[in-house]
């Protein structure tokens, strides 16, 4: 299996948390509370579009789109590829406001061997510099102690 993932499942339950998550699911108030994070795409949400979110400093604040003073230019593009942790660690928490919308979607994406990929590759370039050894060569070398 390639890769690890982190998901939050947003699943009504009836009997013990009835209606819990039924602002970011119900189609009046979906498009307000949440925004669809997509790789190299600005994050805007709201019915028509119209909000926006970037960055002060490392504060994420909203912006309205329909105010002239603000352009989508404004708005920070979501980069899931990016190698540092800040902009993953700021997605995760921006639900900590309660004026922010909940992010959907992949947040970082790193792309790495796996274990057993940089395994192989580790033996494949010791071979190559150093030829096929020998168990035998290995085991019956002067270099030996005994256990006692």
């Amino acid at each position: 299996h390639k890769g690890l993932a982190f998901i939050e499942v947003y699943q009504n339950c009836p009997i013990f948390n009835d209606g819990t998550f039924s602002e970011l699911t119900e189609k009046d108030t979906k498009e307000d509370n949440v925004v669809i994070l997509e790789h190299g795409k600005p994050m805007v949400f709201g019915k028509n579009k119209e909000k926006g979110i970037k960055l002060e400093g490392f504060h994420p604040v909203i912006v309205d789109l329909n105010d002239p003073k603000n352009s989508i230019d404004d708005c920070l593009v979501h980069n899931e590829k990016d190698d540092s942790l800040i902009r993953g660690f700021i997605l995760a928490h921006l639900t900590d406001s309660p004026d922010m919308p909940t992010p959907i979607g992949v947040f970082r994406q790193r792309i790495k061997p796996t274990y057993d990929e940089a395994m192989v590759e580790q033996i494949d370039q010791v071979t190559k510099k150093k030829g096929k050894g020998s168990l035998e060569k290995l085991l019956f070398t002067q270099n030996t102690w005994e256990v006692k």
